[in-house]
């Protein structure tokens, strides 16, 4: 069953403006986010999509408009008259209904073109989310890599911290110098530098998670690793990009015929009733209104050309979006086998950097051979976490190729 995380997120949020009013509140709870949390989250709430989601309701209301039985209402007049004549007074009476109509579908052209509308902005409004998706995937990972970065720091302090002491214990022992204790001291000095520089990129990231999500700044974030599953291969053709550019094309190509029907006359039928001196009158009239001058052949040429516009822009699109989704996957699973390889190249440094602590405490061994065999095993573990940053980056660019909804 998946989590409510935006809902989750709304409810954190306001319990943390609460929590800061009250000092005497309960600590509020740390949200923990994978990548598929925060792209939904984005997906539903970044500012951007909630302002596109309310546009769709304006090609919603145009659509409404259009759905009009026909599109101009009647037209209803009376008039009235006193006839005066030495003898008596008469009243006279006259009194007129009139509803023009299309005769070349021009009202059904109109509702495909708002209903296509509506489409399209419903399109764009998906497009804006998988932009924001895109954003909040970015930082997330940037955060996730921090997060690593940070954790390895706090290892990295706990190992510079255990080797002072050690270091020491050699000194009193006799078996090391008094350089060896400080050049151990400085290590733990650096070390406690970089991990102080990895929270600062840790609040840094989180900062730029909570814009990307359009949460507060009070809302507490963890983020957690957990694997982003990419859908099937040939979904690039669904993509909200191309599903607006079709829409807009079947847009164009309704307000083409809308105007080439002003080339059609337009009927008006009529009904009167009159009443003149006594006497009852009843009758109907046609008007005709001939396009003489005015024939919409302005409107249907641009239209016409808009729409081979954007075939040709379809067309480009489609074929960019498959080539596109085709090499994320690619990278993707070289990227893979690229992680595979750094988590063997980690085990062998890390257990290279044990053996070398366990030589260096039995005085097997120097502590500058220590650092530097410790120092190549914090690289390469560096090195695998930018390569798992790249890996959750070319996933998330795969998803975002082919057009997934988290």
């Amino acid at each position: 069953m998946q989590r409510p995380i935006a809902a989750l997120l709304v409810v954190v949020a306001g319990g943390a403006h609460a929590a800061g009013a009250d000092t005497g509140a309960p600590p509020v709870p740390i949200v923990e986010l994978t990548l598929r949390d925060a792209l939904r989250t984005a997906a539903e709430r970044a500012p951007a999509v909630l302002a596109a989601r309310r546009r769709v309701a304006v090609a919603g209301a145009h659509l409404l408009g259009a759905r009009a039985w026909l599109a101009d209402n009647p037209t209803a007049s009376a008039g009235a008259a006193a006839r005066v004549t030495p003898s008596a007074v008469a009243a006279d009476l006259d009194v007129a209904i009139a509803q023009s109509f299309d005769i070349a579908g021009r009202q059904g052209a109109r509702r495909d073109a708002a209903q296509a509308e509506l489409e399209e902005r419903t399109a764009i409004a998906d497009e804006i989310a998988r932009s924001a998706m895109r954003q909040a995937g970015d930082a997330f990972i940037d955060a996730l890599a921090a997060a690593h970065l940070a954790a390895l720091g706090a290892r990295t302090l706990d190992d510079a911290t255990a080797l002072v002491e050690i270091a020491r214990r050699r000194l009193a022992a006799g078996d090391a110098s008094a350089i060896d204790a400080r050049l151990a001291e400085a290590q733990a000095s650096r070390a406690r530098a970089a991990r102080a520089a990895a929270d600062a990129a840790g609040a840094r990231t989180l900062g730029a998670l909570r814009v990307a999500l359009g949460l507060a700044a009070g809302v507490p974030l963890r983020v957690v690793d957990a694997e982003l599953a990419v859908p099937a291969l040939a979904g690039a053709d669904q993509r909200s990009d191309i599903r607006a550019m079709r829409a807009a094309l079947v847009r164009v190509h309704a307000e083409q015929r809308d105007a080439e029907g002003a080339a059609w006359p337009t009927v008006e039928l009529s009904a009167r009733y009159a009443l003149d001196d006594g006497d009852h009158i009843g009758g109907g009239g046609l008007a005709v209104q001939v396009p003489v001058f005015a024939r919409g052949q302005s409107e249907a040429e641009a239209a016409r050309a808009e729409g081979a516009a954007l075939g040709l822009e379809l067309a480009a699109l489609t074929t960019a979006a498959a080539a596109e989704a085709a090499s994320a996957r690619a990278a993707l699973e070289h990227q893979r086998r690229a992680s595979a390889a750094m988590a063997d190249a980690v085990a062998s440094a890390r257990d290279a950097a044990r053996l070398a602590r366990q030589a260096y405490d039995a005085g097997e061994s120097s502590l500058a051979e220590l650092l530097v065999i410790e120092r190549e095993a914090r690289a390469v573990e560096e090195e695998q976490i930018a390569s798992g940053a790249d890996e959750a980056r070319h996933a998330l660019a795969t998803f975002i190729a082919e057009g997934g909804t988290p």
